[in-house]
Order: C-alpha cells, then structure tokens, then sequence
C-alpha cells in the first residue's frame, strides 16, 4: 500500500539521484503581486508605447482608459494548467500603464545600446530578466549563436 500526506493523497516518489525522497511540486498562487508585475514588465512597456502612438494619431480629447492582453495558454484545459491555477485558455489579463516620459528614457536607452553596438561591430547584452534567466536564449532566440560570437 503506498505511502499517504496528511489528507490521504499518495506521497510520489522521486526517481534517479534522489531516488526515494517525495516529490515535490511548485505552487502557483494567483494575485501574487511582485510575480504579476515582473511577468508583465515588458509587456507594460509594449502596450503603454503603442498607447502613446495611438493617441499622437487619434483626434484631441480621446484617451485610452485601460489595457489589456489575452493570454493564450498552451497548455489551456490540461491537468498541469489547472494545477497552476490556469482555468481560462485565453484570458484577458489587465496591464496598468507606464507614464510616457519612462517609455520615452526607457526604450531611448536601449535603442542608443543597440546603435553603439552596430557602431562597433558587438551584439548588446540582455539583461537576464529579459532573457528569462537564460532559457529565452536557449529555445527561443533565433540570432543566440551570433550574440555568443560577438562578444
């Protein structure tokens, strides 16, 4: 008969070098609030620039309220996403605005970085938030082998 927590589930066993010691699982909490904003830094960023695009074009008076991505969900309606706390495939995720001056210094600085680095023959380091740790580098980005032979 296996092994069971406190509420009679089954305590998983890990396998290989730890072989024997229960398995544990990340927990997701939903509202985490220093979380949220890390995740949705970039996107702020994004969103609050096309906001200030769209309002140099629209008629005086009109102003953009709020914002807003949908997120879709890979692994929308899976176990692993109810999990997670994940019960929508494609929700709408409320983004707060950043004010334009940052937008302006923010998005100024990279761009001077990128022209410097073309300037002098080198690829611009991201910083690790913008790589996610290193796995964007690893799985996603489509130019990573260039930056590792500029630098």
């Amino acid at each position: 008969m296996p092994e069971t927590d406190e509420s009679g589930q089954p305590i998983l066993k890990k396998s290989g070098k730890n072989k024997g010691e229960p398995k544990t699982r990340k927990v997701y909490v939903n509202g985490d609030s220093v979380a949220r904003i890390n995740a949705l830094f970039e996107t702020a960023i994004q969103i609050s620039d096309y906001r200030d695009k769209l309002l140099t074009i629209l008629p005086e008076g009109y102003t953009v309220k709020n914002m807003a991505v949908q997120v879709i969900s890979r692994d929308g309606g899976l176990m692993v996403s109810a999990m997670r706390g994940i019960e929508e495939k494609a929700p709408l995720v409320p983004v707060n605005g950043i004010s334009g001056h940052w937008i302006r210094k923010y998005l100024g600085r990279k761009r001077n970085l990128l022209l410097s680095a073309l300037d002098k023959d080198y690829a611009p380091k991201c910083r690790r938030r913008e790589t996610w740790e290193g796995r964007k580098c690893a799985g996603y980005c489509e130019v990573s082998e260039i930056c590792a032979t500029l630098n």
